[in-house]
């Protein structure tokens, strides 16, 4: 018998937030091979400043002795004014645990929480170094919305002369641009145009074939964007 337990990721205890985390590591392990682990207390902070318009979902599957998280799945449904049809989700096993019909549970958990809002369109994120991340989702019916790739650079291999010619370049820009920077969250007297860069960039992005509608990006969205930021200490 397959059995999950319901876990409220943005005020769990000390120890359901040590396993949940060692779990994400275990899984990062795998994703980023060449990656360090994520400190506990960021994930932690990341978890408790959720924004506040997500409405987040969580399952859990433990070890028998409580002490290991073996399976984590989740669902967030932003309460916005856009892409009303959509959620987003999640779900992870373990290695050992793999093709053993957790996944089929998992989901089957989560789509109630998608049509209690008439969520018609769920997105997930799947590793090809997770080969049976890509079964799953075919043997489910899902289909292939946007592939992307993801590029590493190692700080001793950067070539800081480009950084001397990238300035050179641009000094030509002052009446254009103006360089700035701010410590900290965005001055309220730049909060709406710093909410307008974002949805212009957001809604720039590549979508391929995902069925995403464009987004509208406050200043009330910014500032929970910014708390979640901020409260993993980025």
């Amino acid at each position: 018998n397959i059995t999950f337990q319901s876990l409220n990721i943005r005020s769990a205890s000390k120890h359901e937030y040590h396993c949940a985390s060692e779990f994400k590591n275990r899984m990062n392990r795998e994703y980023y091979p060449d990656d360090p682990p994520i400190p506990e207390e960021e994930q932690i902070q990341g978890w408790k400043n959720i924004p506040s318009f997500v409405e987040e979902h969580v399952y859990v599957r433990w070890n028998p002795s409580g002490t290991e998280i073996l399976a984590f799945c989740d669902i967030g449904i932003e309460h916005l004014e856009d892409n009303k049809h959509l959620a987003y989700f999640g779900i992870e096993v373990a290695p050992q645990y793999r093709c053993q019909g957790w996944g089929r549970k998992m989901l089957r958990m989560l789509v109630p929480h998608a049509k209690e809002h008439n969520r018609s369109l769920l997105i997930a994120w799947a590793s090809d170094r997770i080969p049976a991340s890509g079964f799953f989702m075919e043997h489910i019916g899902a289909r292939k919305g946007l592939e992307s790739h993801i590029n590493q650079l190692r700080v001793e291999e950067f070539d800081r002369s480009l950084v001397s010619r990238w300035l050179r370049n641009s000094e030509n820009l002052g009446d254009e641009f103006e360089m700035g920077l701010w410590e900290g969250e965005v001055p309220e007297e730049h909060i709406v145009e710093m909410a307008a860069l974002m949805e212009e960039l957001g809604n720039d992005q590549t979508r391929d074939n995902l069925e995403i509608e464009d987004m509208k990006f406050t200043p009330e969205i910014l500032r929970d964007v910014e708390k979640y930021i901020f409260g993993k200490g980025n």
